[in-house]
């Protein structure tokens, strides 16, 4: 079968024996970490290649262990058996060493799913081919997939921008399997997005919480969820939507992750802050919005504030932890408002399309809003991604709570809230936060069909908007 490896700088495609299942990024090279026996004829191109998969496969261990900041240039020399020499002879930086690591990763992804839709398959068997090898992709080797999906966005705004086009490109693949399964004349952008960014919010949890090993048990339930969104209905609430095709421009603002948690106070979706820390929060909410979150200092938000230094401390150990209790507060709150509205609806389908526009609403109304807990960090990481899995769980709790509730629909529905926060991130961090209140229905549908199915999760929205236009 075709793998991929490194080669003076650039992945090209080679063929080579298969890794066992499980196997990790460095067996598909060859040996992990040994260096080549030594012998007559070894050529000096076989050499670097050896020290480069050798190198990578290091990073993915060290990153998934230790976290990209605390990664050393020694210590992925040392792990790999080459010299910090030959380290630089092969990679300018650290960085350098992590983009050429993820992208390898995802050209073999890439590989791997344009094997699956190479196939006659049709309908329905050939969107589970396609989203069982992407699952089975990332369960082969949970270390890749870490890299690939969490850890990347921890290294600066290039790793981002290749992060965002990499799920960019997945997008695409997705949507062309998505035209040649369906009955439809061209398959909505939006929802190959979903689909993305729903499995990788389920794929991303799972990782997070050390279930790596388990992800392919997950392949056909997963599949299952996206056959039940791929319905031909789904392209009746674009007519409206007007969501402009995603284009990556390298000046434009990256999509980030909001950060860990910090523990919650109060009933209802609500954290306790008065005081100081009231003042403190609603400060660094402020300056994350307007500068972002990576210019934000302890002396500016105590500026801001208007509080002595000793305020700052008494309530925080860091600015980081005043930015995750700022987000998660303001988040909770969003929650908590869209529950209330939620309980304003009739049906089923009434309630999580007022959920949803409620938190649309909120969100293209209130910029401080959107950019502190969806916009505005080219550099997020692991914490950054714990967040994201909370706030998804507050979600599918509102959904469940509306009567979507069992042990079959646990997995749709989280991968529909998942693909709900991902793609709110990416619009607001591509500067749409203003446009997002279009895309209710769109969320709805993701959410409702999985659970109702495509025919009522349309008539469910369209319902509701046929009463909002008589009210207006």
């Amino acid at each position: 079968m075709p793998h991929l490896r490194s080669e003076r700088g650039t992945v090209v495609v080679v063929e080579r024996e298969a890794p066992q299942e499980g196997a990790d990024l460095s067996e598909a090279f060859g040996a992990p970490y040994g260096k080549l026996k030594p012998g007559p004829g070894r050529e000096a191109a076989d050499v670097a290649d050896h020290q480069r998969a050798r190198i990578q496969s290091a990073m993915v261990e060290i990153v998934a262990e230790r976290g990209y900041a605390a990664t050393t240039v020694r210590a992925l020399a040392g792990l790999a058996a080459v010299s910090t020499r030959t380290f630089y002879q092969h990679y300018s930086s650290k960085e350098d060493c992590l983009l050429r690591t993820h992208e390898l990763i995802v050209r073999r992804l890439l590989k791997r799913l344009v094997s699956a839709t190479a196939s006659r398959d049709a309908g329905d068997d050939r969107i589970k081919s396609l989203v069982k090898a992407l699952v089975g992709e990332w369960s082969c080797d949970p270390g890749a997939a870490r890299l690939m999906l969490v850890d990347v966005c921890a290294a600066g705004p290039s790793a981002a921008l290749q992060a965002r086009k990499a799920i960019c490109t997945i997008e695409v693949v997705v949507s062309e399997s998505l035209y040649c399964a369906g009955d439809w004349a061209e398959a909505p952008a939006w929802l190959a997005e979903g689909i993305v960014a729903g499995l990788i919010g389920v794929v991303r949890s799972r990782l997070l919480a050390g279930e790596g090993g388990q992800l392919a048990d997950l392949g056909d339930c997963l599949a299952q969820w996206a056959i039940s969104c791929c319905s031909p209905l789904a392209t009746q609430l674009e007519e409206s939507a007007h969501r402009p095709p995603l284009e990556i421009q390298a000046s434009e603002e990256l999509p980030f992750y909001p950060v860990q948690p910090s523990g919650l106070d109060g009933e209802e979706g609500t954290i306790a802050a008065t005081g100081d820390r009231a003042l403190l929060l609603s400060a660094v909410a402020k300056l994350a919005a307007v500068e972002g979150a990576e210019c934000v200092t302890s002396k500016k938000v105590l500026a801001t504030a208007g509080l002595p230094r000793r305020s700052f401390s008494a309530n925080f150990g860091s600015v980081e932890d005043c930015l995750v209790a700022a987000r998660e507060r303001r988040a909770v709150e969003a929650i908590a408002t869209a529950k209330r509205a939620a309980g304003k609806g009739l049906t089923i389908g009434e309630s999580v399309y007022l959920a949803m526009s409620t938190l649309c609403a909120q969100i293209a109304e209130d910029i401080v809003f959107a950019h502190l807990c969806f916009g505005g960090i080219a550099t997020a990481g692991p914490r950054d991604v714990h967040c994201h899995e909370r706030l998804t769980a507050d979600l599918v709790g509102l959904v469940q709570s509306r009567g979507l509730e069992g042990d079959d629909d646990k997995s749709a529905i989280e991968a529909s809230a998942s693909a709900f926060w991902i793609i709110l991130e990416n619009e607001i961090g591509m500067g749409r936060s203003s446009q997002v209140i279009r895309s209710a229905k769109l969320f709805t549908y993701l959410l409702l069909a999985p659970t109702v199915g495509p025919l009522v999760a349309v008539e469910a929205v369209q319902a509701k908007l046929s009463n909002q236009t008589r009210e207006d």
